[in-house]
């Protein structure tokens, strides 16, 4: 990130800081509706989805300690929202939160994709290529969850 302003590099750095904050609340996401789809063949999915989660924080957290940011470990607004999806389920069934969750990813992959481009640009290539990881583990998530919503049962 060397040739970005100084202005440039604080709203990289912004972004990143909202793009962990989003992870934060995916990981939330993923095992509160694990456990309120317990027994169900999408259980196993959102556990795996879970675990990946919780790689993807711990690259975007030493990616940011590396910049000099202090990344947060943990966010209460998107606690509280990945709980207030799981707790919809409970009137809309799964379809709707694992849609919303599947957009989530999608939006955060392009962050990954254009993150990947900056530090590329930036010479830092260790970086593009943790952000090109980020960036197919997200499409791999947003995939996964399209195919979920296209083939759930309505009766969940």
């Amino acid at each position: 990130m060397n040739h970005l302003a100084e202005s440039d590099q604080a709203r990289v750095l912004k972004e990143m800081s909202g793009a962990l904050r989003s992870e934060l609340g995916a990981r939330t996401a993923y095992s509160s509706l694990a456990w309120r789809l317990s027994g169900t063949e999408v259980e196993g999915v959102l556990r795996r989805m879970h675990a990946e989660e919780r790689e993807a924080i711990t690259i975007l957290s030493g990616l940011l300690k590396r910049l000099g940011a202090r990344p947060r470990r943990w966010s209460l607004r998107r606690w509280a929202a990945a709980w207030g999806l799981t707790l919809t389920t409970l009137l809309t069934g799964a379809r709707f939160a694992l849609r919303t969750c599947g957009e989530a990813e999608e939006a955060v992959s392009r962050w990954y994709r254009e993150f990947e481009r900056i530090f590329a640009e930036g010479g830092d290539v260790e970086a593009a290529e943790q952000f090109g990881r980020l960036y197919r583990l997200k499409q791999l998530h947003a995939q996964t969850l399209d195919t979920w919503v296209e083939n759930l049962p309505r009766a969940r």
